[in-house]
Formats: C-alpha cells, sequence, structure tokens
C-alpha cells in the first residue's frame, strides 16, 4: 500500500494503544502532535521514522509545524472537549484546513457537543459494545465504522439446524442484499452461483440493514422469513367495493413475517368499516396516499415486501401493469383459504427460487408443499429442454438432502401453460407459488409461460420476480 504522498496526523498520544500506533505507523507516513514532550520523544521511540511536532494543538504554530498541505486525516484522542473544539476552530476558521478531522468520544453526551462540526465521530462505548458482542456471539457480527455504519454490513456463521446448509448461492435469489464473501477454515472465498454453504462457513452480508436481520436469522438457523427478505409491508391498492380480498391478505400477515398491511386508496378514501377490520385484526397498519390511478397505487417503495393484485375488476390489465412494473413479490388473491397445500410450479425462469419460498411459505402456514414441472413429451425435447428437466430433477434432490424428507415431484407432459392449466382446475384450496420474469415481453409469439399461468389459474398465486434469468 502506497501512502507515501499524505501524512497522518495522530494527537493525544496517551490514548493511542501500542499496537494501534503499530498497525497505522507501518501503513502511513505518520506525525505525532503532542504537548507532552517526554511523551513524545517515548512514543517516536518506539515507531521509528514518524515525525513528531512538540505544542498544542490549538497554536497556529503547531499546525504550521505540521505542515497541513501534506495532511490527509488528523486523528484526535484528546479527552478534553473544549480542547478539541478549539483545535477544530482552529484548522476550520483560522487556518481555512478541510482536512477530515475524526475525534474519538467517550459518553453518548459529547455528540451533541460536536453536533454542529464538520467532523467525524468515532464513540469508544460502541466500539467496545461491539467487541463485547463479538466475543460472546460469535455467529452474528454487525460491523461498525465501516460504509455509513448502519448495520448494512453484518457476518452471519452458518449452524447445523441451518435449513440452506448444503444449498448452492444460486438457490438463493437475493433481494436488497448479496453476499459479498463467504470464509472456510479461514480461507476468503469468492462467491460463485455454485457455492454451497456449509456448517460454520462465516458468510459476510451487505444490503438494506432491517432486511439483513431476516436474512441473518435465515442463515443462522432457517427460520422462514417471508416477506421481510424483500420489505416489511404487506401493499394493497385499496378500489371502491373491492375490499372482500382483504381477509386473505389478513390471513398472510397473521402467518407470515409482515411488519404490516398498507392499504393505498384509489379515487376514493378507504372505507370505513374496511379501516375499523383491519385494525382489528392486525393493531397495526398504514393508509398510503390517495391516487388516481392503479398505477400509481402500484409504485414500488422501500418497505413493499409483496403487493396484492385482486381478481375482480380489469384483472388483467391489471395484473400485466403490475408484473412488469413492480419487482417486489405479487400476491395474487383466489380467495379459496386456509391453503389446504402449496402447488409450486418449476416452469419459471428460477426454479432454485420458485421451490425456496414455496417451502418457506408452506413452513409458515404449516401446510405440505408439492413440486410440479410440466415437460415437452419426450419425443420432442431437444437438448435445452432435456437439460432443463434435469436441472429441475437434480434441484428437488438437493432440496430432499436439505430437508431430510421426500419432496413430492409431479412431472406432466404437454405444453407448459395448458397442462398446468389442466393439472390446476381441480385444485380448490391451494396456493400455486412460480417465479416469472418482468424484463421478457408478454407477447403471442413467444409467451411469457408464468404470467399466462398466473393470469388464467383461479387459485390465489404467489408470483415471484426474478432480474436474472437462468442461465445469466
Amino acid at each position: 500500500m502506497n501512502h507515501q504522498e499524505k501524512r497522518i496526523v495522530l494527537v493525544g498520544l496517551d490514548f493511542f494503544d501500542e499496537r494501534l500506533l503499530g498497525r497505522i505507523t507501518r501503513n502511513w507516513p505518520t506525525t505525532l502532535v503532542d504537548r507532552n514532550g517526554n511523551l513524545l520523544k517515548r512514543v517516536s521511540a518506539m515507531a521509528p521514522g514518524v515525525k513528531s511536532v512538540h505544542g498544542d494543538v490549538t497554536s497556529r504554530l503547531t499546525w504550521m509545524e505540521a505542515d497541513l498541505e501534506s495532511v490527509q486525516y488528523i486523528i484526535s484522542t484528546i479527552r478534553r472537549p473544549k480542547a478539541n473544539l478549539e483545535m477544530v476552530r482552529m484548522l476550520r476558521d483560522v487556518l481555512g484546513s478541510r482536512v477530515p478531522v475524526m475525534l474519538m468520544i467517550y459518553g453518548s453526551e459529547e455528540r451533541e457537543v460536536y453536533a454542529n462540526l464538520d467532523v467525524e465521530l468515532v464513540s469508544s462505548f460502541e466500539l467496545g459494545i461491539q467487541y463485547i458482542l463479538r466475543r460472546i456471539d460469535k455467529d452474528f457480527f454487525r460491523a461498525a465504522h465501516i460504509g455509513l455504519g448502519m448495520g448494512e454490513l453484518v457476518e452471519v456463521r452458518i449452524r447445523s439446524h441451518s435449513h440452506l446448509v448444503g444449498r448452492r448461492l444460486r438457490c438463493i435469489n437475493p433481494s436488497q442484499w448479496r453476499i459479498a464473501a463467504l470464509y472456510r477454515k479461514e480461507q476468503l472465498i469468492l462467491p460463485t452461483g455454485n457455492c454451497r454453504l456449509k456448517v460454520g462457513d462465516r458468510v459476510i452480508l451487505v444490503g438494506d440493514p432491517p432486511v439483513l436481520e431476516s436474512v441473518a436469522n435465515l442463515l443462522m438457523k432457517g427460520t422462514p422469513q417471508f416477506p421481510l427478505q424483500y420489505g416489511k409491508y404487506i401493499v394493497c391498492p385499496m378500489e371502491k367495493g373491492l375490499s372482500g380480498y382483504l381477509d386473505e391478505v389478513l390471513h398472510w400477515h397473521a402467518f407470515s413475517l409482515s411488519v404490516k398491511v398498507q392499504l393505498i386508496p384509489i379515487r376514493h378514501q378507504v372505507e370505513k368499516s374496511v379501516v375499523e377490520k383491519v385494525r382489528r385484526e392486525t393493531g397495526d397498519f398504514d393508509i398510503g396516499p390517495i391516487h388516481d390511478k392503479f398505477s400509481g397505487a402500484i409504485k414500488e417503495t422501500e418497505n413493499m415486501g409483496m403487493l396484492v393484485v385482486n381478481r375482480g375488476r380489469r384483472f388483467s390489465s391489471r395484473l400485466r401493469l403490475a408484473y412488469q412494473a413492480c419487482s417486489r413479490p405479487m400476491l395474487i388473491t383466489g380467495g379459496e383459504f386456509p391453503y389446504e397445500r402449496v402447488l409450486i410450479s418449476l416452469n419459471g425462469p428460477d426454479p432454485a427460487l420458485a421451490l425456496e419460498s414455496g417451502a418457506e411459505v408452506a413452513r409458515q402456514m404449516d401446510v405440505p408443499f408439492q413440486v410440479l414441472y410440466v415437460a415437452l413429451p419426450r419425443e420432442l425435447r431437444g437438448r435445452d429442454e432435456a437439460r432443463a428437466l434435469e436441472l429441475r430433477q437434480g434441484l428437488v434432490s438437493d432440496f430432499e438432502s436439505i430437508y431430510k424428507e421426500k419432496i413430492e415431484f409431479e412431472l406432466v407432459e404437454g405444453n407448459p401453460v395448458t397442462a398446468t392449466l389442466k393439472r390446476l382446475k381441480p385444485e380448490t384450496a391451494s396456493l400455486l407459488v412460480l417465479v416469472g420474469d418482468r424484463r421478457r415481453p408478454l407477447g403471442i409469439m413467444k409467451p411469457n409461460v408464468p404470467f399466462m399461468i398466473a393470469s388464467r389459474t383461479r387459485l390465489s398465486t404467489l408470483l415471484l420476480p426474478v432480474e436474472e434469468p437462468e442461465g445469466e
């Protein structure tokens, strides 16, 4: 690492640990500033090659000798707020320097003292807490003072009872988060889609902080978290006279981990009876602003975990619009619930996501699940069709080894749309789960199979979006 151009200035040597001094001085040209001459000599002897300036940090002469033009960062551990305030005033107002200043603080009340200063604060208390938690719970660690410092970077250790043990990373379709790195037996592994998670792996996650909490639980414990990996709210566009589907929405809220039901009124205020019902059954809900059009009501928000589309009037146009505009899961209501089982269709661009999510929802609702795939007749299958079937059979086998139980896998031959709809016709209180790629056109010449199935079946359907089609 070459840092020859700029220097690091360390102020307040009483509180610099010898190891920290060693790490800094080995990697950066360093200047030590302190008014205690004897301490300055002793510390300088411990770190050969450093430059030392004997003087008061509130003095203009001291900073002229430190040569601010060559300074990259100033780090102060001085415990006296008045001294720090005067130092920063000297740097900013008198000398006009914009060099970044980092101040170590030793109590929460000090944040107010430095509130209006152009400085970066580092809490010794927070660092200590992070160290203690790291020692106590070695399976979960939230990074501090990295990035935004808001919990967008966490480390989790995969435990033996996580049902994701043995899973290929491509089977874990992330939204609002990513696996940045994986450590196994103290070796760094840059993750690819074919990597499998193993017990004891340390996984570095980066993403939206609230989402990472649920993802960490999923990786450590295998606990179903839907829809928190996407967002916290079930979002329901509300048109006048179409409140009947709310019972199914409230059923989802009760069994999933959604935090709130959010009602989005279209053209009219939400009916009072509906508000009272949602309040009574959820306790905590939200009503958004009134929108003139359905397109405004489905606008994706940070907290949207699942969008609800009702099989009411103008259903086809509503579903088409939502499918192309929204990158979050959609619940297409059918009215038959509680569900007796979950049917997972693998006729989509990401069968692993369909199987993972369908199994997760089935676990949340405590019902069995079955896997369905429609392939072309054997004599009509080309190389691609045969490979697609083999991939899905292998995927089911992978999941059987993870769940330690047999998965019912039904293979049907025929046209993917018509054969699937025929198979689903006798079903009543079942939930269909499938994955679609909203980037694919919805034309007749190249049919979007998941969309066509979702738009024509009468079953309640959970339609999951995928951003990267199979093979990319």
